[in-house]
């Protein structure tokens, strides 16, 4: 009863707001089902789990090579500045306005101190 009163509270939203929020999303388990439908179900779960190994490595990447803290924008999946997840969601060929303005950081990177800060030296 108390999630009525709190939906009946909430200012309404447009219907087209939950389907932007969620393209990306919506857009992955489509390219899913395609995978699904041409390959079989071995396609879709290889692609997932190379993705979720690719998240759990993440902490191993220098980041000279992962700029994940540029834009990070949404949760879902792939950060458009990681060149191994663009290349498994199939969206290393699409330049967006982030790729070119995004993270513009005046900052020199320096693979040395990275990989000193991570092991501790």
């Amino acid at each position: 009863m108390a999630d009525e009163l709190n939906k009946a509270s909430e200012p309404s939203s447009h219907p087209l707001e939950s389907r932007i929020k969620n393209w990306e999303q919506t857009q992955f388990d489509l390219k899913m089902e395609n995978l699904r439908r041409l390959f079989g179900t071995h396609e879709p779960v290889k692609r997932v789990m190379e993705l979720e190994a690719l998240n759990a490595s993440m902490a191993f990447y220098p980041e000279v090579l992962r700029r994940a803290d540029i834009v990070g924008r949404n949760g879902a999946p792939g950060s458009r500045t990681d060149p191994a997840r663009e290349i498994l969601l199939g969206r290393d060929g699409i330049v967006d306005w982030e790729d070119i303005y995004g993270g513009i950081d005046e900052t020199p990177l320096d693979f040395r101190a990275d990989l000193e800060r991570h092991l501790k030296l």
